[in-house]
């Protein structure tokens, strides 16, 4: 995200008939320099409380944009790795406390964003953008679930596969001296199984 803005007031015509306020999020873009960033943030082990305890969390992003052709094509592509792992102690008045004592819940996320503009005239723009989160959580009790009930824990394992991916294609232009036209289309998919 490259900007926020909250608009409470003195909308312009191409939001159209908003009532209370508008929210709108500029994504980072290319432009004429290249430019980009790495982060990593990591987490170690922490004490946690009786019943949880977080193993580690992994951060890890990748971001780099520019040209592709002066003043008319740029592009923009960031990547983001997050991996985490938490353990789960069984409260001993579970029914399942004498089979496990504890289990572990690991997480995998690997978040990605794409976006081409092009400026086609001094009046006309397109963009493209895709964006996605694939995330995968291996066989375990997911965050705990099913432990306070079952009396083997190991029958309220389950795997989880879950995400998003979007791509938006969207076209701006200036018609006339007074009219400005947006057109787009967009489509999503999101996942959990």
């Amino acid at each position: 995200i490259n900007e926020v803005q909250v608009i409470t007031a003195g909308f312009d015509a191409e939001y159209g008939e908003a009532q209370g306020g508008i929210i709108n999020v500029i994504s980072k873009s290319g432009g004429n320099d290249f430019h980009g960033g790495t982060h990593f943030y990591g987490t170690p082990k922490d004490a946690g409380t009786l019943l949880e305890q977080a193993d580690y969390e992994l951060d890890t992003v990748a971001e780099f944009g520019g040209p592709i052709l002066k003043d008319k094509l740029f592009f923009y592509a960031a990547y983001n790795w997050t991996s985490s792992k938490s353990t789960t102690f069984l409260n001993p008045d579970y029914p399942g406390y004498a089979e496990v004592h504890e289990t572990e819940s690991k997480s995998t996320s690997n978040t990605y964003s794409l976006k081409l503009s092009a400026n086609l005239t001094s009046q006309h723009s397109l963009t493209f953008t895709a964006s996605g989160g694939p995330t995968y959580r291996p066989l375990a009790n997911q965050d705990g679930n099913g432990l306070e009930s079952y009396t083997d824990p190991r029958k309220a394992q389950s795997e989880w596969r879950l995400g998003t991916d979007s791509q938006v294609l969207r076209w701006n232009g200036t018609i006339h001296e007074n009219i400005f036209l947006e057109a787009q289309f967009a489509h999503a998919h999101n996942w959990f199984k």
